[in-house]
């Protein structure tokens, strides 16, 4: 979670995590990886905040990021969110992706 972070800060956040991971993770006890990092983020500025759901919408975009390569940074849309909810949820009472305030 990056409080009072906005979108290109956590975008840039973000990038320096998989730059710092590619390169540690290169060489593992002398063993050659080719290991990625795929980050889902949410942004939010309402208050006070609901974690479990602001979770919940960072996992979904984790998992797009995934399902579209890997190695990439997704940050969840109201489609994150309706893509994952169950067919008869009340799209109303699911808080959808706001501005600032990044969990990652």
């Amino acid at each position: 979670m990056l409080y009072d972070t906005g979108r290109e800060e956590a975008q840039a956040a973000a990038e320096r995590m998989q730059a710092t991971f590619r390169r540690l993770a290169a060489d593992i006890d002398s063993n050659t990886v080719n290991a990625t990092l795929s980050i889902g983020m949410v942004f939010s500025t309402e208050g006070p905040l609901d974690l479990p759901a602001l979770l919940v919408q960072a996992d979904e975009a984790l998992y797009l990021a995934k399902e579209l390569g890997r190695n990439r940074i997704e940050v969840a849309s109201p489609e994150t969110v309706w893509k994952s909810m169950p067919p008869n949820a009340d799209a109303a009472a699911i808080p959808l992706p706001a501005q600032k305030m990044s969990a990652a």
